[in-house]
C-alpha cells in the first residue's frame, strides 16, 4: 500500500523502508524543466553520456545551444 508521508507526498510503501518512491508523479521543483517522459530530451541526453559527456553544467549549455532546450 502506498502512503503519504508527513508532508503530504505520496510514495511511502507501507511495511518497507527501502521501497521508497522519492517523487512517484514525477513533479520538479524547477520551472524550466522537460516532461519527465520527454523521448526528444532522452535521446539527446542519451547521445551525450553515449559521447561521455557527463557534466551538468556542459550539458545545460549544449542543451540550450544545439537545441533551444532550457534547463533549470
Amino acid at each position: 500500500m502506498i502512503l503519504d508521508d508527513e508532508y503530504g507526498n505520496e510514495g511511502y510503501i507501507a511495511g518497507s523502508s527501502s521501497s521508497h518512491v522519492p517523487n512517484p508523479a514525477g513533479k520538479n521543483q524547477y520551472s524550466n524543466c522537460s516532461p519527465t517522459d520527454d523521448q526528444e530530451v532522452t535521446r539527446i541526453l542519451s547521445e551525450y553520456d553515449h559521447k561521455g559527456i557527463k557534466d551538468p553544467k556542459h550539458i545545460k549549455r549544449m542543451l540550450a545551444a544545439e537545441h533551444g532546450i532550457q534547463m533549470s
